[in-house]
């Protein structure tokens, strides 16, 4: 009986540490699933924001008016177009780009 009694002492620190590193994997898991989340909420906005501003623009040109953009919105939309250009000409090139992007988080 005495021999038992040990055994189980000797079990309880391992139980528990196990059952502290279950918890932190659970843990671990939850906050990059909040984080990931948080980032597509971002990115979101960010793409909101981009229609809104192209919208305005065609809406712009449409009624004829002289459209200035800024040094920043020209850059944008020229890193733009060379993107979309870019992945109408290589787009096996641009997967394995974005491939190696998604596997670096």
């Amino acid at each position: 009986m005495r021999q038992g009694a040990v055994l189980g002492q000797r079990l309880q620190p391992l139980h528990l540490c196990q059952v502290a590193q279950e918890d932190f994997v659970l843990f671990r898991v939850i906050s990059r699933e909040m984080e990931r989340r948080r980032r597509l909420r971002e990115e979101e906005i960010l793409r909101r924001h981009q229609a809104e501003r192209e919208r305005a623009l065609w809406e712009a040109e449409q009624q004829g008016l002289e459209v200035s953009m800024s040094v920043e919105e020209r850059k944008r939309l020229a890193l733009q177009e060379n993107a979309i250009s870019m992945a109408k000409e290589h787009p096996e090139d641009v997967a394995l780009l974005i491939r190696t992007w998604l596997m670096e988080e």
